[in-house]
This record gives C-alpha cells, structure tokens and sequence, in this order.
C-alpha cells in the first residue's frame, strides 16, 4: 500500500473517494406566498455525483396551483408539487399510516441537481461558498393556512470528495500538488480543479475554458503529451495518456461550444 505523504496512514484510508454525504436544511417556517424560505447549507464538499434533493412540506398544498419553485444560490432548479402526489393533495395534513413507509409523514417530493450544476453554483475561485436554497410558494400558497403552522425542508444525498482528494482521482492532494506541480500552477498547494473550476472542461476539447475549442487548446494539449494523470481533460479518449488520438478528436471539436 502507498502512503505518499509519509503520515504513517495507508492513503486509501485517507482519499475516501465515495464518502456519502447526506446535508439538511431543517424545518423553514412558515412558507407561503410573500413569505419564501431560505436553508443555507454552509461550504458543501464538492460532488461527485448527481444530487438527490427530497423536498418536503406541511402547509397549504391542496391544488395544482400551489407549489414551490426551488433555486440554488439564485439559479432556477426546479419545480416541486406542480402535479398530484400520489393521486392526491393533503392540505395541513400529515400523510396516514397506511400509506408507503407506513408512518405519517409530510408530502415529499423529489429533484435531481447535477454534480457539474451543484459545483458551478457553490465553489469558486477561492474555495466553496455556502449553498443557499430558496423555496418560493406560487400565488395561491398560503403561509396561515395551517393553524399548527407551516413549513419546508429539504434533504441533499450524493457522493462527495473529501480534502484529502478533492478531485476524486486516486492521488493525494498533497501528493498530486508536490509531484505534478502543473496541478497547482498558482502554487497555494490546492489543486486547480477543486477551486471553482470544474473537474472536466465546460465542454469536451475546451482545455483553456474560453468557451470555444481553438488555438489554444491545441497548445494545452501538446505541453501535456505523454502519461497523463486521472481526469486530465485534454486526455479525450481518456486511454490514460495525451496523443495523437486526443489530437484528432480535438480537431473534430473545432468551434464555439
């Protein structure tokens, strides 16, 4: 086994590469129009995967016409209980045991965020900022409708890099900076990738992310010819090393993206 840094810890134990990461907003009360609802989930890990967002809710939710529109660090995600749930609507109502789970339990409902959006929405150029969840009622939800009270929540699942390997390649980071020093061209010992740039390019053969495959992407793929590392975005074919095949397929991608 590898142990890279010399810590006297194996370096599979310390990487984690498909940690689960389960995040909550808590109940956000009341919810209505007029009144929307903001979780802030503070500095999430980068992911890795898809995010599975459950949304659920108590409060006034009866029609088609009441429902939440949800974003993300002000960027549209999606829409939630615009159609019946289950073949039904409860208004102030906790669902009955004899329905699926067996124990009462709010409307719930689901949405799919994905793991580039995520990122592009909560990291920069600095590191990760905090993830801020707005629920937006539609007209006809109203926030005193219920006498008990209203409220919102949602519940983020995906799988998530971890300091250690923030880019999930099987390197180290502390390794990855040190022995491939082109990883840290700014040298604060922090992988490029995992400061606010994605993991793979905003479109394939776009090396210099300038929105277009050109000139400059040819040249960024040739300063990189030979073994490549994990996830190296001019490694196109992705036959673990930069080539002549990864020349070809840039050149097919000439052009805005």
């Amino acid at each position: 086994e590898e142990d890279c840094d010399g810590d006297q810890i194996i370096d599979s134990y310390q990487q984690q590469l498909n940690l689960q990461v389960t995040l909550s907003t808590g109940q956000l009360g009341p919810i209505g129009y007029g009144s929307p609802r903001t979780g802030v989930l503070e500095a999430p890990p980068y992911a890795l995967s898809e995010i599975s967002v459950s949304v659920e809710v108590f409060g006034d939710f009866s029609s088609p016409s009441e429902y939440l529109t949800v974003y993300l660090n002000g960027r549209f995600v999606g829409e939630v209980y615009r159609s019946n749930y289950w073949g039904q609507r409860v208004d102030c109502q906790l669902l009955p045991p004899w329905m699926p789970g067996g124990d009462p339990r709010p409307m719930q409902a689901w949405l799919g965020i994905p793991a580039d959006f995520f990122n592009d929405c909560v990291w920069t150029s600095t590191g990760p900022l905090n993830a801020n969840f707005e629920f937006r009622p539609s007209i006809a939800v109203n926030a005193g409708q219920c006498p008990t009270g209203s409220w919102v929540r949602a519940s983020l699942s995906y799988t998530a890099a971890i300091t250690e390997d923030c880019n999930a390649n099987g390197l180290l980071d502390v390794c990855e900076t040190r022995d491939w020093p082109e990883t840290d061209t700014n040298g604060n010992g922090v992988v490029d990738v995992c400061e606010g740039m994605r993991s793979s390019p905003f479109c394939p053969g776009d090396i210099d992310e300038d929105g277009e495959v050109g000139a400059g992407d040819i040249s960024g793929l040739l300063v990189r010819f030979g073994m490549s590392l994990p996830g190296d975005p001019a490694d196109l074919d992705q036959d673990g090393e930069v080539g002549s095949g990864d020349i070809s397929m840039l050149l097919t991608l000439f052009g805005p993206c």
